[in-house]
Protein backbone atom coordinates (compact mmCIF):
# COMPACT_ATOMS: atom_id res chain seq x y z
CA UNK A 1 0.00 0.00 0.00
CA UNK A 2 1.56 3.23 -1.12
CA UNK A 3 0.14 7.07 -0.91
CA UNK A 4 0.86 9.21 -3.61
CA UNK A 5 0.89 12.96 -3.68
CA UNK A 6 -1.63 14.72 -6.53
CA UNK A 7 0.27 16.56 -9.09
CA UNK A 8 -1.79 18.80 -9.17
CA UNK A 9 -3.01 19.72 -5.62
CA UNK A 10 -0.37 22.02 -3.16
CA UNK A 11 -0.28 22.60 0.32
CA UNK A 12 -0.92 20.19 3.32
CA UNK A 13 -2.52 16.82 2.58
CA UNK A 14 -1.91 13.39 4.37
CA UNK A 15 -3.68 9.85 4.78
CA UNK A 16 -4.22 7.46 7.31
CA UNK A 17 -4.26 3.71 6.91
CA UNK A 18 -5.68 0.97 9.29
CA UNK A 19 -5.12 -2.14 8.15
CA UNK A 20 -6.54 -5.40 10.10
CA UNK A 21 -3.75 -8.84 8.65
CA UNK A 22 -3.89 -12.32 10.00
CA UNK A 23 -2.22 -12.64 13.96
CA UNK A 24 0.11 -14.48 11.77
CA UNK A 25 1.16 -12.07 9.17
CA UNK A 26 5.06 -10.24 9.17
CA UNK A 27 4.95 -6.93 8.90
CA UNK A 28 7.72 -5.16 6.83
CA UNK A 29 8.61 -2.08 5.80
CA UNK A 30 6.10 0.50 7.12
CA UNK A 31 7.44 3.81 6.67
CA UNK A 32 5.27 7.42 6.92
CA UNK A 33 6.55 10.65 8.41
CA UNK A 34 5.07 13.28 10.93
CA UNK A 35 2.34 10.58 11.45
CA UNK A 36 2.25 7.27 14.43
CA UNK A 37 2.31 3.88 13.68
CA UNK A 38 0.55 1.43 16.00
CA UNK A 39 1.21 -1.91 15.10
CA UNK A 40 -0.28 -5.20 17.18
CA UNK A 41 -0.91 -8.73 17.29
CA UNK A 42 1.47 -9.56 14.75
CA UNK A 43 3.90 -12.37 13.87
CA UNK A 44 6.95 -9.99 13.75
CA UNK A 45 7.02 -6.21 12.87
CA UNK A 46 10.80 -5.44 11.45
CA UNK A 47 11.39 -1.93 9.86
CA UNK A 48 8.72 0.75 11.25
CA UNK A 49 9.91 3.43 10.66
CA UNK A 50 8.67 7.47 10.81
CA UNK A 51 10.20 10.69 11.67
CA UNK A 52 8.17 13.11 13.72
CA UNK A 53 5.74 11.11 15.28
CA UNK A 54 5.56 7.93 17.85
CA UNK A 55 5.99 4.14 17.31
CA UNK A 56 3.94 1.78 19.58
CA UNK A 57 4.24 -2.31 19.13
CA UNK A 58 2.20 -4.32 21.31
CA UNK A 59 1.83 -8.74 21.64
CA UNK A 60 4.47 -9.16 18.49
CA UNK A 61 5.08 -12.71 18.50
CA UNK A 62 9.01 -12.18 16.92
CA UNK A 63 10.90 -9.77 16.41
CA UNK A 64 10.80 -5.51 16.46
CA UNK A 65 12.97 -3.11 14.43
CA UNK A 66 11.67 0.75 14.79
CA UNK A 67 12.97 4.20 14.24
CA UNK A 68 11.65 7.88 14.64
CA UNK A 69 13.13 11.08 15.78
CA UNK A 70 11.39 13.69 18.13
CA UNK A 71 8.96 11.15 19.45
CA UNK A 72 8.38 7.79 21.87
CA UNK A 73 8.76 4.14 21.21
CA UNK A 74 6.66 2.21 23.45
CA UNK A 75 7.00 -1.24 23.15
CA UNK A 76 4.90 -4.10 25.40
CA UNK A 77 5.40 -7.61 25.37
CA UNK A 78 7.44 -8.23 22.55
CA UNK A 79 8.70 -12.21 21.91
CA UNK A 80 11.07 -11.83 20.06
CA UNK A 81 13.84 -9.10 20.04
CA UNK A 82 13.89 -5.85 20.16
CA UNK A 83 15.68 -3.25 17.97
CA UNK A 84 14.62 0.56 18.68
CA UNK A 85 16.30 4.05 18.14
CA UNK A 86 14.95 7.57 18.56
CA UNK A 87 15.86 11.04 19.04
CA UNK A 88 14.57 13.57 21.08
CA UNK A 89 12.07 11.23 22.82
CA UNK A 90 11.73 8.25 25.63
CA UNK A 91 11.52 4.55 25.08
CA UNK A 92 9.62 1.73 27.16
CA UNK A 93 9.57 -1.87 26.54
CA UNK A 94 7.69 -3.97 28.85
CA UNK A 95 7.74 -7.88 28.72
CA UNK A 96 10.57 -8.32 26.01
CA UNK A 97 11.55 -12.03 25.68
CA UNK A 98 14.93 -11.53 23.42
CA UNK A 99 18.09 -9.32 22.93
CA UNK A 100 17.41 -5.92 23.51
CA UNK A 101 19.45 -2.45 21.93
CA UNK A 102 17.76 0.80 22.02
CA UNK A 103 19.36 4.11 21.73
CA UNK A 104 17.72 7.88 22.01
CA UNK A 105 18.98 10.94 22.87
CA UNK A 106 17.51 13.83 25.31
CA UNK A 107 14.99 10.94 26.44
CA UNK A 108 14.92 8.31 29.07
CA UNK A 109 15.37 4.25 28.11
CA UNK A 110 12.97 1.92 30.66
CA UNK A 111 13.35 -1.68 30.07
CA UNK A 112 11.82 -5.13 31.14
CA UNK A 113 13.00 -8.25 30.02
CA UNK A 114 11.38 -11.18 31.43
CA UNK A 115 14.14 -14.07 29.84
CA UNK A 116 17.73 -14.03 29.87
CA UNK A 117 18.70 -13.82 26.17
CA UNK A 118 22.10 -14.74 25.23
CA UNK A 119 22.79 -11.73 23.51
CA UNK A 120 23.79 -8.48 24.50
CA UNK A 121 21.25 -6.27 25.75
CA UNK A 122 22.27 -2.79 24.93
CA UNK A 123 21.28 1.24 26.01
CA UNK A 124 22.40 3.99 25.38
CA UNK A 125 21.18 7.90 25.89
CA UNK A 126 22.48 11.42 25.89
CA UNK A 127 20.60 13.85 28.82
CA UNK A 128 18.28 10.80 29.87
CA UNK A 129 17.95 8.09 32.69
CA UNK A 130 18.71 4.53 31.69
CA UNK A 131 16.77 1.68 33.89
CA UNK A 132 16.72 -2.28 33.08
CA UNK A 133 15.21 -4.88 35.11
CA UNK A 134 15.67 -8.32 34.31
CA UNK A 135 13.51 -11.11 35.99
CA UNK A 136 16.03 -13.85 35.18
CA UNK A 137 19.77 -13.77 35.77
CA UNK A 138 21.82 -12.50 32.76
CA UNK A 139 23.16 -15.16 30.45
CA UNK A 140 24.50 -12.03 28.05
CA UNK A 141 26.41 -8.88 28.27
CA UNK A 142 24.77 -5.95 29.43
CA UNK A 143 26.19 -2.45 28.26
CA UNK A 144 24.28 0.67 29.63
CA UNK A 145 25.79 4.18 29.34
CA UNK A 146 24.53 7.90 29.33
CA UNK A 147 25.28 11.18 30.32
CA UNK A 148 23.53 13.65 32.32
CA UNK A 149 21.46 10.59 33.41
CA UNK A 150 21.47 8.03 36.26
CA UNK A 151 21.03 4.10 35.48
CA UNK A 152 19.24 1.49 37.53
CA UNK A 153 20.19 -2.00 36.77
CA UNK A 154 18.01 -4.71 38.87
CA UNK A 155 18.55 -8.47 38.45
CA UNK A 156 17.94 -11.20 40.47
CA UNK A 157 19.97 -11.69 43.97
CA UNK A 158 21.51 -15.01 42.61
CA UNK A 159 22.60 -13.47 39.32
CA UNK A 160 26.82 -13.95 38.15
CA UNK A 161 28.37 -11.56 36.55
CA UNK A 162 31.72 -9.63 35.72
CA UNK A 163 30.63 -6.35 36.84
CA UNK A 164 32.24 -2.58 35.52
CA UNK A 165 30.92 0.85 36.45
CA UNK A 166 32.07 4.05 36.03
CA UNK A 167 30.51 7.77 36.84
CA UNK A 168 31.75 11.44 36.61
CA UNK A 169 29.91 13.68 38.68
CA UNK A 170 28.05 10.92 40.23
CA UNK A 171 28.36 8.27 42.93
CA UNK A 172 28.10 4.52 42.40
CA UNK A 173 24.80 2.46 45.47
CA UNK A 174 25.01 -1.63 44.59
CA UNK A 175 23.78 -4.42 46.93
CA UNK A 176 25.81 -6.75 45.71
CA UNK A 177 29.31 -8.02 47.01
CA UNK A 178 32.25 -6.52 44.96
CA UNK A 179 35.58 -4.95 44.97
CA UNK A 180 35.75 -1.60 44.79
CA UNK A 181 38.54 1.38 43.59
CA UNK A 182 37.93 4.02 44.57
CA UNK A 183 34.75 6.21 44.71
CA UNK A 184 33.94 6.73 40.87
CA UNK A 185 34.56 3.34 40.05
CA UNK A 186 33.43 -0.26 40.53
CA UNK A 187 34.94 -3.37 39.13
CA UNK A 188 34.48 -7.23 40.23
CA UNK A 189 32.74 -10.10 40.09
CA UNK A 190 28.73 -10.93 41.43
CA UNK A 191 28.50 -14.54 42.51
CA UNK A 192 30.31 -16.97 40.18
CA UNK A 193 30.62 -15.02 37.73
CA UNK A 194 29.62 -14.43 34.06
CA UNK A 195 28.74 -12.20 31.45
CA UNK A 196 30.04 -8.37 31.54
CA UNK A 197 27.59 -5.82 33.01
CA UNK A 198 29.40 -2.56 31.60
CA UNK A 199 28.00 0.25 33.05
Amino acid sequence: VRTVRPSERWGSMGARFTLHVPNKAVLDRIITSNAAIRVGDVATATHLRTSNGSIRASNVNGDVDAHTSNSSIELESIRGSAMVHTSNGRIHAENVTGACEAETSNGGITVRIENAPAAPVKLTSSNGSLDLTMTRPPTGDIRMKTSNGGITLRIPANSGARLMADTSNSSIHYDFDVATSGNKHLEGVIGGGGPTIDL
